[in-house]
């Protein structure tokens, strides 16, 4: 299918896969705005009954599963003659195309193992047997998480069933070998090569193959053909010797068990094997060299370590069984770097930056380069029931020498001594002191509740997300002030929220400012110094109220606060740049930068200052590192399609511009400055086509009145222009705040109404 092709309300995207059992491909819910995956047969057997029938099986089986390693369907559809799938979209990359680099670190390789044996598990307790587990069915997450994918030729059993009759299904028609074996079969069990009966052992063989090349980096089995394959798995042994050498003497033991070629005598359930993944994990986590640093690092005497003045805390890897306990290790992660920042001369990695480096066994080396930071802190944080167990360690960039490590086996009550601890140790470790004032126990902000605090934490994981989990945010935020309406925290981040809420147009500004007004008082008067809070309040003065003195003390308050936060100095940078202070907003702005490098959302905000001061070319260059970081990045592509447009490059500006709207899933700024760019460029007739699906969305849902405005601008109708820029005034859009400074006014800037419009916001001199 082409890109643009329409499914009901599903636009497609792009193709991300294809083969035998189907055709996957991005698209757009344009319903819901987010994207979806969907999964078609390939044109050839669309009509194939068989093949229809196998895709209405898939979608129910999938239906009856419900686990957070296991990829999610939302619907089964039709289109026409089109029956498709609509399935969660998982980005990241498959397993194998990790392979292809090589052998996976033996702790990235374990971590994935366990929880693709949680997937296993969850399904083989409904009876459904996956039958065609390989790593191009795994999806590895940019945070970590594992997700198995393609259930095309799972087949239901009875839960648990063992040594079942043999399934005549098994024997089926493919698109280019009829009568072959439905599978892949570098990972198939000796008994489905044979024809015999199939249960979930069968899986657990493929796990053991699937676990075995990611520690190896080559297939168990794998031989030039596929007969010769298949008469490896029937009689040979893997090269156990390929294994890497730290491989635990428990894992070379699971896997002899998961592929021993008698069924009877092999591994029989896939919670077994997670549990000793988890087991075997648990002792690699802090490894056995750390011991000595860890000891040396105690010792008064100890040298060098005066000489460190940085430290990047890397997101604590998440071991609990639960992989939706992320929001948990990423909560502590944040913690600590809270801490450590009010240590004095120590400067600490923004949190952005450190959760680009997501996932088990991160190159050390690297971070230490990207971050330009000579300490890294990493971990790991495991839940059991109220039990906590969190790992810490500190490890020296230049030789990877560990200088401190430290486990700590405690309640959940203990979490907020824990964290404590750990920058305590770091304190020592460096020998620098804490801040006067702002030095205090996380536990004094955090409400005594452990309950309420996970609902905090859970809160924050979404709000990281911006756009996307904003709703889930303001959910969890709710929850928390409920239950403990004393926590200063839960009404800054429900603050927070609610402001992302009208910046990004969820919600018209007359209904998301007062709320976030709400939530941001009462933090204040709980804690009068809280920088998140300070924060939020100056953000609703400058683009609600348009109280520019009030957001000015805000802004710099906030900083006050957090003076070590670069996302504190950005906003106050924005504040002077659409003020025309262009000088200071971009020293604020680049420091934010360079402090904050692969923070997406810091790198945007730069480019957009550069934009304001009219510095198009700069603005490029950034939006391009940008998207370096992320292809799909709509943000970058929408402010560097606009410095393109400036510069008077229109057919660079629209191609960048496309790529906006499709990204954003036709966000309406991106499609009024795509409109706005066609306009400048003589496409009047698209530019039209464009205005009017805002025009007419705009009765059914909050589009910007100024999104509008715009486009009429570029098509020269002044008046109309301001008639729609009036409306913004009286919705108090939130992008009026640039009404002085933001090129695209520049068509409206002759006109008497535009000039009393400025007056009636009453600027600054």
């Amino acid at each position: 299918m082409e890109t643009g092709t329409r499914l009901g309300h599903y636009e497609i995207v792009e193709l991300l896969g294809a083969g035998g059992m189907g055709e996957v491909y991005r698209a757009r819910d344009t319903n819901l705005k987010r994207e979806v995956a969907i999964k078609v047969l390939p044109a050839a057997v669309a009509a194939d009954q068989e093949r229809l029938g196998r895709l209405e099986r898939e979608a129910h089986l999938l239906a009856s599963l419900n686990h957070v390693n296991i990829a999610s369907i939302y619907s089964l559809e039709r289109d026409a003659d089109t029956r498709f799938l609509v399935l969660e979209l998982v980005e990241g990359e498959t397993l194998a195309e990790r392979l292809q680099r090589g052998p996976l670190p033996v702790t990235e390789a374990l971590e994935a193992g366990g929880q693709i044996a949680e997937a296993l598990e969850a399904a083989h307790e409904k009876g459904i047997i996956h039958r065609d587990l390989k790593p191009a069915n795994v999806m590895l997450k940019l945070d970590g998480q594992v997700k198995v994918l393609d259930f095309g030729i799972a087949k239901l059993r009875q839960p648990g069933g063992i040594g079942e009759p043999p399934d005549s299904s098994d024997v089926s028609t493919q698109l280019t070998l009829p009568g072959t074996l439905v599978g892949t079969v570098p990972y198939m069990s000796p008994e489905r090569i044979r024809g015999q009966a199939v249960d979930r052992r069968s899986d657990i063989w493929s796990l053991g193959c699937l676990l075995y090349e990611a520690l190896a980096g080559r297939g168990a089995y794998q031989r030039d053909t596929a007969p010769d394959t298949m008469s490896a798995i029937l009689q040979d042994e893997p090269e156990w010797a390929d294994l890497p050498p730290e491989t635990p003497q428990a894992i070379r033991t699971l896997l002899r068990r998961a592929l021993d070629k008698d069924v009877d005598r092999r591994l029989r359930d896939a919670g077994d094997a997670r549990l000793e993944i988890e087991d075997a994990l648990a002792e690699l986590v802090v490894p056995a060299r750390s011991a000595p640093g860890a000891e040396r690092a105690k010792q008064p005497e100890s040298p060098g370590i005066d000489g460190f003045s940085s430290v990047a805390v890397l997101p604590f890897v998440n071991m609990s069984a639960n992989p939706e306990d992320l929001y948990f290790s990423n909560g502590i992660t944040e913690e600590i770097i809270n801490a450590l920042a009010q240590l004095e001369n120590l400067r600490v990695a923004a949190r952005a930056s450190c959760f680009a480096f997501k996932g088990p066994s991160p190159d050390i080396a690297e971070v230490g380069s990207k971050l330009n930071v000579d300490t890294v802190l990493e971990g790991s944080v495991r839940r059991a029931g109220t039990r906590l167990r969190i790992t810490a360690q500190l490890v020296n960039v230049a030789d990877g020498f560990h200088l401190w490590s430290e486990r700590f086996d405690r309640e959940m009550h203990d979490v907020f001594a824990i964290q404590d601890e750990i920058a305590a140790a770091i304190t020592d470790t460096f020998k620098v002191s804490l801040l006067g004032d702002t030095a205090a126990s996380t536990q004094l902000r955090h409400s005594e509740d452990i309950r309420v605090y996970q609902l905090y934490l859970k809160g924050r994981y979404f709000l990281a997300q911006r756009v996307e989990g904003l709703a889930e945010a303001i959910g969890f935020y709710r929850h928390a002030v409920e239950r403990d309406p004393q926590y200063a925290l839960a009404h800054a981040g429900l603050a927070e929220a609610f402001t992302f809420m009208g910046i990004y147009n969820f919600l018209p500004p007359k209904e998301a400012f007062p709320e976030a007004r709400k939530a941001a008082s009462s933090a204040l008067a709980l804690d009068a110094q809280l920088a998140e809070a300070q924060l939020a309040l100056a953000e609703i003065n400058l683009f609600h109220d348009w109280d520019w003195a009030a957001a000015q003390r805000g802004f710099e308050k906030a900083v006050a606060l957090r003076p070590q936060d670069p996302v504190m100095r950005l906003t106050l940078g924005y504040y002077h740049a659409v003020l025309g202070d262009s000088e200071r907003a971009l020293t604020l702005c680049a420091q934010a930068a360079e402090e904050d490098p692969l923070s997406l959302w810091v790198q945007v905000a730069y480019a957009m200052v550069l934009y304001l001061a009219r510095r198009f070319e700069d603005a490029i260059a950034v939006c391009e590192e940008t998207i370096e970081l992320d292809r799909h990045n709509s943000e970058a592509y929408r402010w560097g399609g606009k410095a393109h447009g400036l510069l008077g490059r229109l057919e660079r500006a629209v191609e960048w511009l496309r790529q906006a709207v499709t990204f954003s899933g036709r966000n309406a700024w991106a499609i009024c400055d795509l409109a706005s760019t066609l306009a400048m460029s003589g496409q009047e007739d698209e530019a039209r086509a464009l205005l009017a699906e805002l025009e007419d969305r705009s009765a059914r849902e909050w589009i910007p009145p100024m999104a509008i405005s715009l486009i009429n601008a570029n098509l020269g109708e002044i008046d109309r222009a301001l008639d729609w820029l009036e409306r913004s005034y009286d919705a108090r859009g939130v992008w009026l705040v640039a009404l002085r400074t933001d090129p695209c006014f520049d068509p409206m800037r002759s006109n008497p109404r535009f000039d009393e419009l400025l007056d009636r916001l009453d600027f600054p001199e």
